[in-house]
């Protein structure tokens, strides 16, 4: 294998839209640092080849996972890409530029050269290109470059990891839906925000562990699975006495009316 080659294989291509939508779920630093015992896959992003073209990109904090389709994107095997903060914040879109016109609020959405398009990654470094064209001299520059972190110790830097994720356990365990009780963290909901922000998402139980099924019908690229928290003894009663009676009472009230 040549030098070329080898670094072709090291290397990923992938969207900085992807990435982004899929930022959320993954674990801050400060959750690293509490659950080592998680492993790196809740430090960055999984990203795989599909066998169809294009790559699967998979990001979890250990509790949600989302699996997520780039048919731009490139790599000849599973690797992880390390979500730094400085990368997690270059992928993100620019906001709209916010003006007033003879009292009127204006919005100018951002150029395409200041938009985030392509990211491509090696065990060097990481870049962000912009969305707008390279052929005009004046713009060929990338909107971030991250040079990796060297070091017996890591603390935090940029890597790019050849690895193999097995994440196709989640999905594989999901069978038909079948109703039952499901203790989940309200707060994972809030992490598929970035995947579509507007509509309704679809929530379906998988089986009696609790794994949920996360599907949005606006976004066919993309399933998740919100993973249920552990419990001590039985669970209990979805409704609390109290809300039972106020429930029959009401319905005696409105029949004797």
């Amino acid at each position: 294998m040549t030098v070329s080659e080898e670094m072709k294989t090291r290397s990923v291509r992938v969207s900085a839209k992807a990435l982004h939508r899929t930022s959320a779920l993954l674990a801050d630093r400060d959750e690293c640092a509490l659950r080592s015992g998680f492993g790196r896959h809740i430090w960055g992003w999984y990203i795989e080849p599909h066998p169809k073209g294009g790559v699967i990109v998979v990001a979890t904090d250990g509790r949600a996972i989302g699996i997520l389709l780039d048919v731009s994107g490139y790599a000849a095997t599973g690797c992880y890409l390390y979500a730094t903060d400085g990368l997690k914040a270059a992928v993100a879109p620019p906001k709209p530029l916010v003006g007033f016109n003879e009292g009127d609020m204006v919005e100018v959405p951002p150029r395409l050269i200041e938009t985030p398009g392509m990211v491509y990654a090696t065990e060097a470094g990481v870049f962000v290109q912009h969305s707008d064209s390279y052929e005009d001299e004046d713009n060929q520059f990338s909107l971030y470059a991250e040079m990796v972190e060297y070091g017996p110790v890591w603390s935090g830097g940029y890597r790019l990891i050849a690895e193999t994720m097995d994440w196709h356990r989640i999905p594989d365990s999901f069978t038909k839906p079948q109703p039952g009780i499901a203790y989940l963290d309200p707060a994972l909901f809030g992490r598929f925000s970035r995947v579509q922000p507007s509509g309704w998402f679809l929530y379906t139980q998988a089986d009696q562990a609790g794994v949920y099924r996360v599907a949005h019908p606006a976004e066919p690229d993309f399933v998740g699975f919100i993973m249920p928290c552990r419990t001590s003894g039985a669970p209990a009663s979805a409704d609390p006495d109290w809300f039972t009676q106020a429930r029959q009472s009401s319905r005696s009230d409105g029949a004797g009316g």
